[in-house]
């Protein structure tokens, strides 16, 4: 019985630190981005919707979610952009996230956490999609993304919900 208490106040605790860092939502505006440097300097260009992907890019999970966005660049463009947002310096990025920039693919440095932190993100890699209101479309882990899931997003028939 001594036990028990402790283990309910404990997912009590678990359980609420978990609601309270939830901070996207389906159709609803995701947190305000201030991106102050990107890597070397590549801004991507505007797009009709943004994908957001939080990576750490020595990360296995990371490095074979940008991989796959690199393999797809051609998808990415006026319809669709991607921003990779990383803590980390850009002396240690690891030199494949360098390879994916492009015109409509960049990295944004985010050295304080406060982008990671505005979207209460705990795990990486962690990926949300936007529309050009900044309204939350999809959100979760990019290894659950279908293959053809940016060909429906911008041909309307994206079952993003």
């Amino acid at each position: 019985m001594r036990f028990i208490l402790p283990v309910i106040a404990l997912l009590t605790l678990a359980t609420g630190f978990r609601a309270q860092a939830q901070r996207v939502a389906l159709d609803e505006r995701v947190p305000k981005i201030k991106i102050h440097s990107w890597l070397d300097n590549a801004v991507p260009r505007k797009s009709r919707y943004t994908y957001i992907e939080f990576v750490h890019s020595t990360t296995v999970p990371c490095i074979e979610s940008f991989m796959k966005i690199r393999e797809r660049a051609d998808r990415f463009g006026p319809n669709i952009g991607v921003v990779f947002i990383t803590a980390e310096k850009p002396e240690n990025i690891n030199k494949l996230l360098r390879e994916c920039s492009g015109e409509y693919i960049g990295t944004a440095l985010d050295p304080n956490g406060d982008i990671f932190a505005a979207f209460g993100v705990t795990y990486v890699p962690f990926g949300v999609v936007v529309d050009s209101r900044g309204k939350a479309l999809w959100f979760g882990n990019p290894v659950t993304i279908e293959d053809d899931f940016f060909d429906k997003l911008t041909s309307g028939k994206n079952g993003t919900h």
